[in-house]
């Protein structure tokens, strides 16, 4: 019995000694299938275990780090602030401290690695340290994610700061969180001013009103774009378009995000606009209907000083008698100022018109103070409280001075450049205006002399027309339609032929009739450069008799040639195509003029009648030509030819 005891208690002392052999087998082959680094250090800090990971990993053998301080394993030695790092972590370990840091980890082979790097201290029954546990992780993949983040953030942070829009956001209080520079110059704050600051703080009452029903539409996680005017640092009002958008999180709002355009520019360009399209119709009114030149001046300057927002101005033309500037026409000055201007004409350079005159240059002060007119002519711009002004001389044909238009203001100005350029259109055109109506008046003072009568009746016709073709010039270059540009460029041509005819007159010693041979050579030479042909692609081939025409058929044969010859320029030689492009005047013995205007291009594509084709051009050659009281014929062999015939008387 005791021999069966005795041996039951030996079996079970055998299979103890068996489990506390097995025990450290697995616990090293659990250590061994970690995926981190594992070791274990003494009390003296010397690495006494390292899992297979760490030397598979970092490409060290045992017996080259068993034994070793940790600190001085060679994973470490590379980076002399890592081996310090470590040396002060076992330290800390030894005092039962844990410490956890991100440090730097060499292969053997020197490449870097980055980990999670963990010291703790392992206590006995007792509390008393005994050894170190030590671990590491390998961040690779996560530092690569950050990095990627921060790479990310870094970039639309950059784009978000170079937007020439405004950027803003706020959280779900209204409180700024974010604002972008661009913000901050269109508002005028610093950003240290608006991050923590109420949106409403930014707002009147009314635009508050807009706000705050557009932050309601935020709430309920709707996207939206409105108008509303933002108020600057300095008070002054900013029209802006705001496209918003909610921020939510775990699906609570936590605010909104918006870019913000600032539509003064727009603005802006829509009153200059505005202002820009009744000044034409001002100056188109004032050349039409003024009786005299005073009536003349006073209605243009009129309609620059309410255009351009100055207080007064003056025009001065200088007297054919006595060569001084006296004034025309005053406007917006009160009796008495208007006196001081009126009383007197002028010849001292003291005064800035008078100075304008004489040295034909142009004054723009948009601010006296400071500008060196205030020095030269101080006396005068304070006697009339001048503290803008616009003196422009004003040139004729021939390129003599023959007079000032002034524009003044009692306060500075902020005049952009684009309406300095706009006032040196006007103050042109004016000049034009004014040109043609002294030849006007010059031409009533002249009725007995019939010839020059008629030579200045014609310059006066081609001066309108080069008036009516400017203003066509000028109005088209703000339609961006290139079809629109084209029915423009189209009536500008137009207009030019029979500017022509008129030139042509007034430059002829025979006032009745026009040598319509040479006339077609200036036409055409006139359209080609217009069109800007390449002369080498297009040749041009002009015969003919000199054959005399009235007014009355000289006009109408023009327009014709200017349809048929721009229709080919357009429409016969598509694709940069070469050719040729004929014209033939003749003339027989029974009063009857031939004109063949051809060339071999591509040929009449309309299958239709010539005659009802809804071309507005073909249209206006078939009027023309029953005007004349001619007939036409097409012919489509080999391009296109048109035949017409007329009688000459």
């Amino acid at each position: 019995m005791e021999l069966k005891k005795a041996n039951g208690q030996l079996q079970h002392k055998i299979a103890e000694q068996e489990e506390v052999q097995v025990r450290p087998r697995i616990s090293h082959q659990l250590i061994n299938a970690i995926s981190n680094f594992v070791g274990i250090a003494d009390l003296k800090g010397r690495l006494r275990f390292v899992n297979r990971k760490t030397m598979d990993v970092l490409g060290f053998s045992e017996d080259e780090v068993i034994g070793l301080p940790f600190w001085d394993c060679g994973w470490f030695t590379p980076e002399p602030t890592n081996v310090e790092k470590v040396r002060k972590s076992i330290d800390a370990a030894l005092r039962g401290e844990t410490r956890r840091m991100e440090i730097s980890a060499f292969t053997k082979d020197g490449r870097e690695i980055p980990i999670y790097y963990t010291s703790t201290p392992m206590f006995d029954s007792t509390g008393k340290v005994t050894g170190i546990a030590l671990e590491g992780m390998v961040i690779t993949e996560l530092k690569e994610k950050e990095e990627a983040l921060r790479a990310s953030e870094a970039m639309y942070r950059d784009l978000i700061s170079r937007m020439n829009e405004g950027f803003a956001a706020i959280d779900e209080k209204g409180f700024f969180t974010f604002v972008n520079p661009r913000f901050c110059e269109m508002t005028g704050y610093d950003r240290d001013e608006l991050i923590g600051a109420h949106v409403f703080e930014l707002f009147d009452e009314e635009n508050q009103e807009i706000l705050k029903q557009e932050l309601k539409v935020s709430e309920m996680g709707v996207a939206s774009r409105y108008e509303v005017a933002w108020k600057s640092k300095s008070g002054r009002s900013i029209p802006t378009l705001v496209s918003a958008s909610p921020i939510f999180k775990d699906g609570v709002h936590k605010g909104s995000y918006a870019v913000i355009t600032d539509l003064s520019v727009l603005k802006r360009t829509e009153d200059a606009l505005r202002r820009e399209r009744k000044a034409f119709h001002l100056i188109a009114d004032a050349a039409i209907y003024a009786t005299d030149i005073p009536d003349l001046c006073n209605r243009v300057l009129a309609g620059l000083v309410e255009t351009l927002d100055f207080d007064f101005g003056t025009v001065r033309l200088y007297d054919e008698n006595t060569r001084l500037l006296e004034p025309v026409a005053v406007v917006g000055l009160d009796e008495e100022d208007a006196k001081k201007i009126l009383a007197h004409t002028i010849d001292d350079p003291r005064y800035v018109a008078a100075f304008v005159a004489r040295t034909r240059q142009p004054i723009f002060a948009p601010n006296v103070t400071g500008h060196w007119l205030q020095q030269t002519h101080g006396p005068r711009v304070d006697d009339l409280r001048i503290r803008s002004i616009f003196s422009w001389p004003i040139f004729y044909t021939g390129q003599d001075v023959i007079g000032v238009l002034q524009l003044m203001g009692h306060a500075p100005k902020d005049i952009t450049e684009k309406e300095r350029i706009f006032f040196e259109t006007v103050a042109r055109m004016f000049a034009t205006a004014l040109e043609r109506k002294q030849t006007e008046e010059q031409i009533m003072k002249s009725l007995d002399e019939k010839d020059l009568l008629l030579k200045e009746i014609h310059h006066r016709v081609k001066n309108n027309l080069q008036v009516i073709s400017s203003l066509l010039n000028l109005q088209s270059r703000y339609i961006e339609d290139r079809s629109y540009k084209e029915v423009f460029k189209e009536i500008q041509d137009r207009v030019r032929t029979m500017a022509l005819i008129h030139e042509q007159l007034y430059q002829s010693r025979d006032l009745a009739n026009v040598n319509l041979n040479e006339y077609i050579k200036r036409l055409v030479d006139s359209l080609f450069r217009s069109h800007r042909l390449d002369p080498e692609r297009i040749a041009l081939k002009i015969e003919g008799d000199d054959v005399l025409l009235g007014i009355d058929k000289a006009i109408p044969c023009g327009l014709i040639i200017n349809e048929l010859v721009t229709n080919s320029l357009k429409h016969a030689f598509p694709e940069e195509k070469g050719g040729e492009i004929n014209i033939m005047l003749c003339s027989n013995k029974k009063d009857r003029i031939e004109l063949v205007v051809s060339d071999n291009g591509v040929g009449f594509q309309s299958p239709l009648d010539f005659r009802n084709t809804d071309s507005l051009g073909m249209q206006l050659v078939i009027m023309l030509v029953r005007q004349i009281g001619g007939s036409i014929d097409l012919e489509k062999d080999g391009g296109t030819t048109f035949r017409i015939s007329f009688s000459a008387s």
